[in-house]
């Protein structure tokens, strides 16, 4: 899933990345909300209320703007104005409402004209039920912290950067929107920091296609489809000899589509990390272990949710594959549960619960039930 809505012009000016290490001393900072952040790479959600009601916003930093679901706005007559919002698969109009003020712990976004924009796509891509988008608009003057070994979301105002080891980078923020200028070669990569995409690293076709000249990327033919309006296909690829931040990323998939550079979730995971709005930094260290729990991997399954999860891939001699699922499979039932009441969360559940125990899947397959044994792993 790429970020919902993306800036469209970067500065040059700005060459390399400066790193510094931080020797502060900690502060006191005031926690203006904190969370319990999922292990999986997207989405990253906050709670939000909007009088007596509350709802999952996922925390898009490669948006711009503050969006709630349309289905949300049943209150509020119709919408004021429309606007054409480009990302790097094509337009979405976007309706406008004018919005009573959202609370997200101790920061509370005063009334505004606020846009809609469908969900359904990311419940359907990360399994996550969510009812909006907290866009980077909203995080000015604010550091976003994201430890992922504590698995802990935070939300500090504070002005000074964290300390332990962390390193800093700076940042150029256009429209409230990060980026990182990185070096790939002897290029300057413009990379926004998006936590509402699932890649490791995205650039633009432009970029992908100078690396691959320059031997760097070696292509393995094209990735999946991005589709609002419009419907474009990416490029995928390896990096073959390629660092950032001093990580090696050879082997690493890369994609490249549209006009951005992204630094992706699944990026990310690999730190503990602070967005710093109001010093423009990035903080950031290496994880203590990059261990992450996969429920669908562990099955050996991916799952592209919907109405009914259906299987999206399968990993060879995985779980699933041994049971006998096979690609397209739609989920029906999982053991007593309907599987349109499945999602990540309640597969993490089940897969914890249940470990080592077999439980019966039901498949529809070319319009025909199937029921297969699956044996849930009993480790990661």
């Amino acid at each position: 899933m790429n970020s919902l809505l993306h800036v469209h012009c970067l500065p040059t000016f700005f060459s390399s990345i400066l790193l510094i290490l931080s020797i502060q001393s900690p502060t006191s900072a005031e926690v203006l909300y904190e969370t319990a952040l999922s292990p999986y790479a997207v989405p990253c959600r906050v709670t939000c209320s909007q009088k007596d009601r509350q709802f999952k916003l996922v925390v898009d930093t490669g948006s711009t703007h503050t969006l709630l679901d349309p289905t949300l706005y049943g209150p509020l007559g119709t919408s004021k104005a429309v606007s054409v919002v480009k990302t790097p698969s094509g337009s979405i109009d976007v309706p406008l409402y004018a919005s009573p003020a959202l609370t997200v712990g101790k920061l509370r976004l005063p009334d505004s004209v606020i846009g809609a924009f469908d969900t359904t796509e990311i419940r359907s891509m990360t399994g996550f039920a969510v009812e909006g988008v907290l866009g980077s608009s909203s995080l000015a003057n604010l550091q976003l912290e994201l430890n992922y070994d504590a698995q802990k979301l935070r939300l500090l105002r504070d002005d000074s950067p964290p300390a332990n080891g962390y390193l800093t980078c700076r940042l150029v923020m256009v429209d409230a929107v990060p980026f990182l200028i990185a070096k790939g070669g002897q290029r300057d990569l413009n990379l926004m920091i998006d936590l509402a995409s699932n890649e490791d690293i995205a650039l633009s076709s432009e970029e992908f296609a100078a690396l691959t000249s320059d031997g760097m990327i070696e292509t393995t033919g094209k990735g999946r489809l991005l589709s609002t309006s419009t419907s474009q296909a990416t490029t995928r690829g390896r990096f073959k000899n390629f660092q950032l931040f001093g990580i090696d990323l050879s082997g690493t998939i890369v994609t490249g589509s549209g006009t951005h550079g992204v630094v992706g979730s699944r990026f990310l995971l690999r730190f503990n990390s602070v967005i710093d709005y109001a010093g423009e930094k990035f903080h950031y260290k290496q994880r203590a272990t990059n261990k992450v729990f996969s429920s669908q991997k562990s099955l050996g399954m991916i799952l592209r949710f919907g109405d009914s999860p259906t299987v999206f891939a399968l990993q060879p001699s995985g779980v699933a594959e041994n049971a006998g699922l096979q690609k397209g499979d739609v989920l029906v039932q999982c053991g007593e549960m309907d599987a349109h009441k499945l999602d990540i969360e309640v597969l993490t559940q089940l897969c914890e619960k249940r470990a080592g125990e077999t439980i019966q899947i039901l498949v529809r397959r070319n319009e025909a039930l199937y029921t297969f044994a699956l044996t849930l792993p009993t480790n990661n």
